[in-house]
């Protein structure tokens, strides 16, 4: 499930603090945080009695209350109003959410006789070119630098982790499928939709 981290919200005209907010993050890029306008994600110092913390040039300043002008109600712009979602949107995030899962478990490793062996997209083509260099006939072992250690690897030994690669690497797309199929089938109900979570499906 994505995470969220804590920003700090700023007034779009003073650039007051006016508390905490909350970025997601990215369901596509795991690490990458949402951060919503008007926020930052650097915290605000503490704010004694009769004084305000303002945001401007990217860092927060400190001001008498009184000297800080307050705008009058006819400048003050009303609240944006939230964006509406239509179902298909929430189904193609639910979407999203489960390919980036499933891309974390492809490319989280696997273990073959004891060795774990990576399986990120880089590890796999080199799998692939390794095989392809054995099977010409260019060498006959190869030294592999698993995640836990270093393997000495026969052609015949070499075959038997390109297909454990790849019987993984296809059933994480065959259970990403059939719970895409799923999703297609979940009615449009934003709440029903948002409620998918493909950690806990993914195991179902």
């Amino acid at each position: 499930m994505a995470s969220t981290k804590t920003v700090y919200a700023y007034s779009s005209i003073t650039g007051q603090y006016l508390g905490p907010d909350v970025a997601d993050e990215s369901p596509l890029e795991p690490g990458v945080f949402h951060i919503p306008a008007y926020s930052t994600e650097l915290p605000p110092p503490p704010i004694p009695d009769g004084y305000v913390a303002l945001f401007a040039l990217n860092r927060w300043v400190l001001k008498k209350e009184s000297e800080v002008p307050q705008p009058s109600n006819e400048s003050v712009p009303p609240p944006p109003q939230a964006p509406t979602r239509e179902p298909w949107q929430a189904r193609e995030q639910a979407l999203a959410r489960l390919a980036a899962y499933r891309f974390i478990i492809e490319t989280g490793g696997i273990e073959v006789g004891g060795a774990e062996i990576k399986t990120d997209l880089e590890s796999q083509a080199k799998i692939a070119g390794a095989l392809q260099s054995m099977e010409s006939g260019f060498v006959d072992s190869i030294e592999w630098k698993a995640a836990n250690g270093w393997l000495t690897i026969t052609l015949d030994q070499l075959k038997g982790i390109a297909r454990a690669v790849a019987q993984h690497v296809q059933a994480c797309y065959a259970r990403e499928r059939v719970l895409a199929e799923q999703v297609a089938a979940l009615p449009d109900d934003l709440d029903t939709l948002d409620a998918f979570d493909p950690a806990a499906a993914w195991g179902e």
